[in-house]
């Protein structure tokens, strides 16, 4: 209550979330800008990240819940061997085909983003049509990204070429084994494109911080 009694205190209001600024402008007539999320990575750690002997497994970085639990257990059941990072996954699943290690942060973080042939995106229950900072954190350390396919994820990367998506859990299987059948050459081709596509188009925090000064300007002006 006191959190939606506040909204008409504020000038402009920044979420990454389009379902949300139409709410926004539409519900309580305020203005609201996107701002998407991003990623930070400096040179010397990327090429610490892009040296690394890949592994050629699908992997994901995150914390549990039933959903997650649900999809990597599908997964493990078809065959595919996952490594999972996080806390109390073992509390969520058990399968032979699931490794499960402790939560990695700083560069053990963007290490272990980099180093896996296919890193999973799972979005929340409360976010599911949208993106998150996983979205830009994969393709910013050059690694090989499988997604929902949100409209925003289709917005802001190319399928097929800087990303890869799925519908379902069965495209998502079908699409874990198309890019873990990748050569090396054209899984590094994949890793470049998510990677310059990241820079050119602007995804890092520090173009983020520009865009947010340019909506605060435009707002005043």
């Amino acid at each position: 209550m006191h959190l939606k009694n506040s909204i008409a205190l504020y000038d402009l209001h920044l979420t990454y979330n389009v379902e949300v600024k139409k709410e926004m402008e539409g519900t309580y007539n305020i203005p609201t800008a996107i701002l998407p999320f991003g990623f930070d990575i400096g040179d010397e750690l990327f090429k610490r990240c892009s040296s690394q002997k890949e592994i050629l497994k699908a992997c994901f970085l995150g914390n549990p819940d039933i959903y997650r639990a649900e999809f990597l257990t599908h997964l493990a059941k078809e065959g595919i061997e996952l490594d999972v990072y996080g806390n109390d996954w073992d509390q969520f699943v058990n399968h032979p085909k699931i490794k499960i290690s402790k939560p990695v942060y700083g560069d053990d973080f963007w290490l272990a983003l980099a180093k896996y042939r296919v890193q999973l995106n799972l979005m929340r229950p409360h976010n599911p049509y949208s993106h998150n900072m996983r979205t830009f954190e994969v393709p910013g350390v050059g690694g090989i990204q499988l997604a929902p396919a949100t409209p925003d994820h289709q917005l802001y990367f190319e399928a097929d070429k800087e990303i890869y998506l799925y519908t379902d859990i069965k495209e998502s299987i079908n699409q874990i084994k198309k890019i873990l059948a990748l050569s090396p050459g054209e899984a590094n081709a994949v890793r470049e494109k998510a990677r310059q596509r990241s820079l050119l188009s602007g995804y890092t925090y520090k173009h983020r911080s520009k865009q947010l000064l340019q909506q605060i300007r435009k707002l005043y002006e």
